[in-house]
C-alpha cells in the first residue's frame, strides 16, 4: 500500500524528486526485511538439522524475494538518475541499492551477478567522490571496493592466483581512497582502514604461499 501512495504522489508531482527518493528507500527497507527473514531461516537450518531442508528452502525463497524487490528498485533508481544525472541524492541511492543487490546475489552464490552489481555501484561511487568529495562519499567508495575484493577473494579460494590478484587490486583501490582522505586532512573510518590493510596483508600472504 505504501508503494501505491508513493506512485500516486510521483504521478501528481513528477518534479518533486523527494517522492521518488523516498519510494526507493521504502523498497530498500522492504528488501531488507526479506533478506533478514532469509538469514533467520538460514540460522534455523544450522540449528535444527532435522528441519534443515525446509529451513534452507525458506531461506532461499526470502532471499529471492529480496532480490526481486532490489532489481525493481535498481530499475526505478536508474530511471530517476538518468533523468537527472547531476542529482547527488539519486546517484548515491542507486549506488547503495546496487550494493545491496550485490550482497543478495552473493548470498545466493550468484557471484557473476554479484560482481556486476558491485562494479556498477563502484562506478557511481567513484564519480561521486570526483564530483562531490565529501567524507561520506569517500567512505562509500572504500566500502564498495572492499566488498568487491571480498567477493573476488571468496571466488578465488586457495588455488586461483589470478582471482586473488584481482581481489588484491580491489583492496588496494579501497586503500587508495583511504589515503586520499588522509591526504585531504580528513580522518577516515578507522575500522575501514584496519580492515582494508588486514585484507591486503592476508591476500599477499596467500599469493606468495
Amino acid at each position: 500500500e505504501a508503494f501505491a501512495v508513493y506512485e500516486r504522489l510521483e504521478a501528481d508531482d513528477p518534479k518533486a524528486g523527494s517522492y521518488a527518493h523516498d519510494h526507493l528507500l521504502a523498497m530498500e527497507d522492504r528488501a531488507n526485511v526479506f533478506r533478514l527473514r532469509g538469514e533467520q531461516y538460514a540460522l534455523l537450518a544450522a540449528a535444527q538439522p532435522d528441519l534443515a531442508v525446509e529451513h534452507q528452502d525458506s531461506a532461499r525463497r526470502w532471499k529471492l524475494e529480496a532480490v526481486h524487490v532490489l532489481e525493481l528498485a535498481v530499475e526505478k533508481g536508474q530511471r530517476s538518475f538518468n533523468a537527472d544525472e547531476a542529482n547527488v541524492m539519486y546517484a548515491r541511492r542507486l549506488a547503495l541499492i546496487l550494493a545491496q543487490l550485490g550482497r543478495s546475489y552473493e548470498s545466493l552464490s550468484r557471484y557473476t551477478e554479484a560482481e556486476a552489481a558491485y562494479e556498477r555501484s563502484i562506478e557511481l561511487r567513484d564519480v561521486l567522490v570526483a564530483t562531490d568529495p565529501t567524507n561520506q562519499h569517500f567512505n562509500d567508495a572504500v566500502v564498495g571496493w572492499y566488498r568487491l575484493g571480498s567477493l573476488r577473494e571468496l571466488e578465488a579460494g586457495d588455488s586461483d592466483a589470478r582471482g586473488l590478484r584481482a581481489a588484491l587490486d580491489a583492496y588496494t583501490r579501497a586503500r587508495e581512497f583511504v589515503q586520499r582522505q588522509l591526504d585531504a586532512g580528513v580522518q577516515p573510518d578507522n575500522t575501514h582502514l584496519k580492515s582494508v590493510e588486514a585484507q591486503i596483508d592476508a591476500v599477499r600472504r596467500r599469493i606468495s604461499s
